[in-house]
């Protein structure tokens, strides 16, 4: 799971870690950061909350974390989607 892509669009879109712990029904705060920090693991039931709260897809969240692809952020406040190519 591309965990570092998750943590640069929360930033991005300037979410808090608070937020998203709140979104997968953690009991903490801490949660979220230990998600971040890979100490702890991202529950596939929670991925559509996940995507609520920072406002994509869940199709757009899936191929970010698991399918090497990039969201970026236009000039008119769209998301737009693009694979990665090396």
């Amino acid at each position: 799971m591309n965990i570092e892509a998750l943590v640069r669009i929360r930033k991005q879109k300037k979410i808090s870690q608070i937020d998203l712990a709140r979104a997968i029904g953690a009991k903490t705060p801490g949660s979220w950061s230990r998600i971040e920090a890979g100490k702890a693991h991202l529950r596939a039931d929670a991925l559509p909350n996940v995507a609520e709260v920072l406002g994509i897809s869940l199709y757009d969240l899936v191929l970010v974390l698991f399918f090497d692809h990039k969201l970026e952020q236009c000039s008119n406040n769209q998301t737009l989607l693009k694979k990665n190519v090396s």
